[in-house]
């Protein structure tokens, strides 16, 4: 896992792949068996973010300092344009339950309710 930046890494469902973000603003998809990388993507703009997967492995929600964005973790297709965020993102965390997101920077802790966020499509056939 070379260029990896300080951001958390989040499991997959089936604790098989890793999810990171490189210091260079790509999400790393790592298969932990092959040691192979199996997906990068650019987050919007070239600086390190966070990432949170949901406990269903099916979403993964990436910051950028000023942006939110979320994925689906199967096709890695990004859900919706990105969600803009004034003062910052220096963490972010799904919920257990994975009904909600919180993002934090300076001092403050916005959290989200996803099903106020993304498309209702997203939630057919989840547990989200």
């Amino acid at each position: 896992m070379d260029n990896w930046s300080h951001s958390p890494i989040a499991w997959s469902g089936d604790s098989k792949r890793l999810f990171y973000v490189t210091s260079d603003g790509k999400v790393t998809c790592h298969d932990i068996f092959s040691s192979n990388t199996l997906r990068e993507w650019l987050l919007l703009i070239d600086d390190p973010g966070y990432c949170s997967l949901a406990t269903n492995g099916r979403l993964i929600a990436c910051s950028t300092p000023v942006s939110l964005s979320f994925w689906d973790a199967s096709t890695y297709s990004r859900i919706d344009p990105p969600i803009e965020v004034e003062g910052g993102i220096h963490g972010v965390a799904l919920s257990h339950c994975d009904n909600y997101f919180a993002g934090g920077g300076r001092g403050k802790i916005t959290l989200y309710t996803l099903r106020n966020v993304l498309p209702k499509d997203v939630f057919v056939d989840a547990r989200i």
